[in-house]
């Protein structure tokens, strides 16, 4: 991985920073050298949704809960014979047992 990591790191250096982007059409080695720089202030809030993962789980039949990340979670009993999905905020406390 680490070998993946340092090729795509050598490509964004030699070849990826000097292409002018389609968006501000310049490229964003130039455009960071001349100093202008562009930030976008965003409501985590707003796009914490995007982080959620979801993972599709067996519900245990005897304890009516399903694991994630090694901590169990109780799920209503109307889904107990059915596959389910677990959709859950990764940045959320493991302590609070919410999903």
């Amino acid at each position: 991985m680490r070998s993946c990591q340092s090729y795509f790191q050598l490509w964004l250096r030699t070849s990826y920073h000097k292409q002018p982007n389609s968006e501000i059409k310049v490229a964003s080695r130039k455009r960071d050298d001349e100093g202008a720089k562009f930030t976008r202030l965003v409501n985590f809030h707003d796009i914490a949704d995007i982080f959620a993962i979801q993972k599709q789980s067996t519900i245990d039949p005897d304890f009516l809960d399903v694991r994630i990340n090694n901590r169990f979670y109780a799920v209503d009993p109307a889904l107990e014979k059915r596959p389910v999905v677990v959709r859950y905020d990764p940045f959320l406390h493991p302590a609070s047992g919410k999903l």
